[in-house]
């Protein structure tokens, strides 16, 4: 009977085993190294005309099983927004104020942004990264296309996505909020395009 019980608990274990290939300790939790990642942004006037700019992460953490990205966290310092087209430093500094102020980012209310995946898929060499962006304390769904590499030990991972600011309040500008802009208009998606990388 012992012999018996032993051999279905050994059946068991191996049924486990095998119906459960990922194990623990293949995870790896990566920090994302905030210098030497970038964020860049842009956004588009119905004229044709745009402004460019960058922001800084504040701090990230990529986890990773088996050489795939299973989560992403990145944490955004919406303080340090800023403007690289302008080139009179007074005007750039009037639209990187304009942009902090509530008519956009509300950044002394909201100090930071955040993104925080909810899936990863794989298709085509691509990283498709689900997840929900967090503007102004709202937080919506957005899904990165991505690419994803391995070098000695440093991954990055890089990509764009765009996102709708009307859906975070931000309203400046704004058809979705107001009428008859003609050609004040400021279109509402924003695009994002991203290097980030991560500590050895």
């Amino acid at each position: 009977m012992k012999s018996i019980l032993i051999a279905l608990m050994f059946i068991a274990s191996q049924f486990a085993i095998a119906t459960n290939p990922i194990h623990e300790e293949d995870k790896k939790s990566h920090a994302v190294d905030t210098k030497s990642s970038t964020l860049e942004w842009k956004g588009s006037k119905v004229t044709g005309d745009n402004h460019v700019g960058d922001l800084q992460l504040k701090q990230g953490t990529i986890v990773t099983d088996d050489g795939n990205i299973m989560s992403v966290e990145i944490e955004i310092d919406m303080t340090t927004i800023n403007d690289k087209d302008l080139t009179d430093p007074e005007w750039n500094a009037k639209l990187v104020g304009h942009l902090k102020s509530d008519d956009f980012f509300s950044v002394d209310k909201y100090p930071t942004a955040s993104f925080k995946s909810t899936g990863t898929s794989v298709k085509d060499g691509k990283t498709h990264v689900t997840g929900n962006l967090t503007i102004k304390g709202q937080s919506h769904p957005v899904t990165i296309l991505a690419t994803f590499k391995n070098e000695d030990g440093i991954l990055t991972v890089s990509g764009k996505f765009k996102f709708d600011r009307s859906k975070y309040d931000v309203r400046y500008g704004s058809g979705s909020f107001f009428e008859d802009l003609g050609d004040k208009l400021i279109y509402d998606d924003i695009e994002m395009k991203f290097v980030i990388k991560t500590s050895k």
